[in-house]
């Protein structure tokens, strides 16, 4: 016995009439002819009896009616419960993220997640670009924020903001250091006490690239792969970091060290990104990464990045 079936004896009783049922359910009056001679076989009664003014209900007939109205009641009852969460999304999304960049972009996220999608879970990792980069390789996370990420077949990618490179310094008269000029050229890099992340991070590719071009060797003093260590070791006038704005930008705002900008003919854009792997229909990434660019946007448009560019929508 099919739902079909139900539905099509609910319009002969309801209707009193095969021709009547078959205009109310547009379909061939031999059709349901057919579905009441399979349902009185099936059951081995009689359900209807006919005569001149149309059909009328035997008992067994009429306990059919009665049970297949609860039935199909109850059945689009369901449907339409279940229909309700079409429009939710549910899953798990494992993000990673450069720390500066998440302590001021992380928050929003959450905050944004707890509102509008509050049946997804969110697992956030911090790290560098380069091991952003290979927890996205090696399929740790659903989504990683990063410098320059590299480009595979396996990851989607959207530039976020464009930042600018800097030679950042102790705060004026805080230190012993030597005072390199204003702008900085790269060719001065090369007799600075230099604190670079080590040779596997994306920044310090980017930076030996650079000065490869102008004929320079960047001979650094010690190398750290921690953001926070390298703004603690120019702090205290250990020596040069170069840093993007955008991760240092609190404590340029309140004085603990200072950019110097370097010479334009040498100057060096890293972009900020977002990369993800190819996720299936339904997936919680999509929705994640549509608030992730929302809130980039809205941080471009304070002031947060000194040179945004526009998000790709």
């Amino acid at each position: 016995m099919e739902l079909r079936m139900l539905r099509y004896f609910i319009a002969i009783a309801e209707e009193r009439s095969l021709s009547g049922a078959a205009v109310r359910l547009r379909i061939a009056q031999p059709a349901l002819s057919r579905c009441v001679r399979q349902l009185e076989d099936e059951m081995a009664v009689i359900l209807i009896n006919r005569h001149g003014r149309g059909i009328s209900l035997t008992p067994a007939g009429e306990t059919l009616y009665g049970h297949a109205r609860r039935i199909v009641r109850d059945v689009d009852n369901v449907a339409r419960d279940v229909a309700q969460y079409a429009s939710i999304v549910f899953g798990h999304v494992d993000m990673a993220l450069p720390p500066l960049t998440g302590q001021i972009l992380a928050p929003r996220i959450v905050r944004r997640m707890q509102a509008e999608l509050p049946h997804v879970s969110l697992r956030i990792i911090e790290g560098i670009s380069g091991g952003v980069n290979g927890l996205l390789r090696t399929n740790q996370v659903d989504i990683g924020i990063l410098y320059d990420a590299p480009r595979t077949a396996e990851l989607e990618i959207r530039p976020l903001v464009r930042d600018r490179i800097a030679l950042l310094a102790p705060a004026a008269g805080s230190s012993d250091l030597p005072n390199p000029p204003e702008p900085c050229r790269v060719a001065d890099l090369a007799d600075l006490p230099l604190i670079l992340p080590s040779r596997s991070n994306s920044l310090r590719s980017a930076l030996e690239r650079l000065a490869a071009t102008q004929g320079v060797t960047l001979q650094p003093i010690v190398e750290v792969d921690s953001l926070v260590m390298i703004k603690a070791l120019v702090e205290q006038g250990v020596g040069f970091g170069l840093l993007a704005h955008g991760t240092v930008q609190p404590d340029l705002q309140r004085g603990a060290i200072r950019a110097i900008p370097i010479d334009p003919e040498g100057s060096l854009d890293w972009n900020l990104e977002i990369a993800w792997r190819r996720a299936p229909p339904g997936s919680a990434v999509e929705p994640v990464i549509r608030i992730i660019l929302d809130e980039v946007k809205a941080l471009a448009r304070l002031g947060y990045w000194p040179e945004a560019i526009p998000v790709i929508s």
